[in-house]
């Protein structure tokens, strides 16, 4: 049988296009996938999460410090939590919350629904 190549979702380009940007500028990114797939262990059914924490962003990333940082004895890198969306896409409360509890701990959170809110957010990289 023949597969017929499938469309990627306006969503899951989007995040593969930030995800080469933000590559080609020397950062580490990692896709984080969510919800739960059902599962048989022991016999048993099960549901198996993806990961444990409500709301965590489509994309996390280990940004380079920048440049006029270069001196500081402060840690070598930046966390970031980018929360994938299409132009139509919603956040969720979670997902709010989320990036919220990334910018109080010193990171950098945002939502992302074009490569040019990635630059705006991430202009001195």
């Amino acid at each position: 049988m023949i597969r017929s190549k499938t469309k990627k979702k306006p969503e899951a380009q989007l995040q593969a296009a930030i995800r080469d940007w933000l590559r080609a500028k020397g950062c580490l990114v990692i896709r984080i996938n969510s919800g739960m797939v059902p599962a048989v262990y022991n016999g048993k059914r099960r549901m198996i999460r993806f990961n444990d924490t409500a709301g965590v962003s489509d994309l996390v990333a280990c940004i380079p410090k920048p440049p006029l940082w270069s001196s500081s004895p402060a840690p070598h890198a930046l966390f970031a939590a980018i929360e994938v969306k299409a132009n139509n896409g919603k956040t969720t409360e979670s997902q709010e919350a989320f990036l919220e509890s990334i910018r109080k701990a010193g990171g950098i959170a945002f939502v992302a629904r074009s490569i040019a809110d990635v630059e705006r957010e991430l202009s001195w990289l």
